[in-house]
């Protein structure tokens, strides 16, 4: 019981409290430092092709188990591996605290009501169909990286396979990364995420010719990244383009607000995707204790990993589908800049 209290108390506040003093403020920091669409699409592609280094943390954990007795039964390896991951997330974040400046930083002597800014969020629709789309993203990302292991092990035959499902994760994004920019400027944001969600979607074929198959599910998992990295990128760069939106809707800049929101939306989907796998393998009579697992607990955890995550693509392609502020973007920059020369709201 002391350990239970112990992890819910300090997980609750990692998650909670710290992470979101990180997480918030450097998500707002997008839209204070360019106002430029297109630059703001760079600025989240760069971000988001470092941060898929840190899905390399899922292989690290591998080979550290691998490197100690018992494996994830050690102690040890958990400590090692945890002191791996805060060196590299504290790093960083000094890095971008000091070389960064806030540029568009005029709006802050005026403070906006929380009763008034929350009246204005609701009023801005493409607000809320992306922060709807952020919650299914974040449901499925958790969904599909908790089940990862239990895929690995029960379906492919051993826990070392997901060494090579996470080299099909950094493939896409290596080879997408350095035509993402050039894609988005002659395509736009919206085009180029319904397109990867469309892909994403269409690999679930691919998967289910055979879910047992180690060579299907590593060309499954590099096809659906291909769709889903572009995906992330261009809607993580589009929540800053709703503040814009959202100014010129009701007058009031709410970037802080909107980037709490969409915070608390992607905090909901983890915890979420995280429930969603512990309640199927609960339903479905999965037994840890055992080697082999029944048929219902095989097919409950390829439909976590396949046709569960499939069908949260093809609903957030729909929410994509009907965002569509790239086409009005720079008709609200551009009158936005006349209302601050003349005092207007």
């Amino acid at each position: 019981m002391g350990k239970i209290i112990y992890v819910a108390v300090f997980y609750n506040l990692v998650m909670t409290v710290f992470y979101t003093g990180v997480a918030l403020p450097y998500n707002t920091l997008l839209a204070m430092i360019t106002r430029d669409q297109h630059e703001r699409g760079v600025v989240t592609a760069i971000r988001m092709g470092f941060g898929g280094l840190s899905m390399g943390a899922t292989t690290v954990m591998v080979l550290v188990f691998n490197a100690f007795p018992d494996g994830e039964q050690n102690q040890t390896a958990w400590t090692v591996f945890n002191i791996l991951c805060t060196v590299l997330l504290v790093i960083p974040t000094l890095i971008t605290y000091f070389s960064q400046k806030e540029r568009y930083y005029e709006n802050k002597k005026e403070k906006v009501a929380f009763k008034a800014g929350m009246k204005s969020l609701l009023k801005n629709k493409y607000f809320i169909l992306i922060t709807l789309f952020c919650t299914l993203f974040y449901t499925s990302g958790a969904l599909t990286q908790s089940v990862n292991a239990y895929y690995s092990l029960y379906i492919l035959g051993s826990l070392n396979n997901m060494i090579y499902l996470m080299i099909a994760t950094f493939v896409p994004i290596a080879v997408v990364y350095p035509f993402l920019p050039k894609l988005m400027k002659t395509f736009g944001k919206q085009k180029i995420c319904l397109a990867g969600l469309i892909l994403s979607v269409a690999t679930c074929f691919i998967f289910l010719i055979n879910p047992y198959s180690l060579p299907l599910a590593l060309a499954g998992m590099l096809f659906r990244n291909f769709g889903l990295f572009p995906t992330n990128v261009t809607f993580m760069a589009s929540i800053s383009d709703t503040i814009e939106y959202g100014e010129w809707k009701t007058g009031l800049r709410t970037e802080g607000l909107i980037n709490s929101a969409a915070s608390f939306g992607m905090k909901v989907g983890t915890g979420i995707g995280g429930a969603i796998v512990l309640w199927t393998l609960s339903a479905v009579g999965f037994d840890a204790d055992l080697d082999t697992q029944t048929r219902a607990s095989n097919q409950g955890i390829i439909a976590l990993m396949i046709i569960i995550p499939a069908a949260m693509y093809a609903v957030m392609g729909v929410l994509i589908y009907f965002f569509r502020l790239d086409k009005v973007y720079g008709n609200v920059v551009s009158e936005l800049a006349e209302r601050r020369e003349t005092g207007e709201r």
